[in-house]
């Protein structure tokens, strides 16, 4: 199971805020998905998956979060094989 995930703000876009889930050290390659305080999966900006040299994975996925939208949002990352799951939550006032 991979590293709890990291949620750093990256700044404005498109009449919100960006904000990006990292996950380091999975294997197989992982799960990422946004999800609100519902548990319901929201669309990700983008999504990016790297295999480091060590041939564990990396991923990134980023949300914009906007005044309408949920801003309290949860990323998930999981082993699809294990079924083990890290979640890291961030709050956007």
């Amino acid at each position: 199971v991979g590293s709890d995930p990291d949620i750093p703000v990256e700044g404005h876009q498109d009449g919100g805020i960006r904000v990006v889930c990292r996950s380091f050290g999975w294997y197989p390659e992982p799960e990422a998905q946004w999800r609100d305080l519902q548990g319901q999966v929201l669309p990700s900006a983008s999504h990016n998956i790297l295999q480091e040299a060590t041939g564990l994975f990396q991923t990134e996925i980023a949300i914009v979060i906007t005044e309408e939208s949920n801003q309290k949002v949860s990323c998930s990352v999981r082993n699809p094989c294990l079924n083990q799951e890290r979640v890291s939550t961030i709050s956007i006032a």
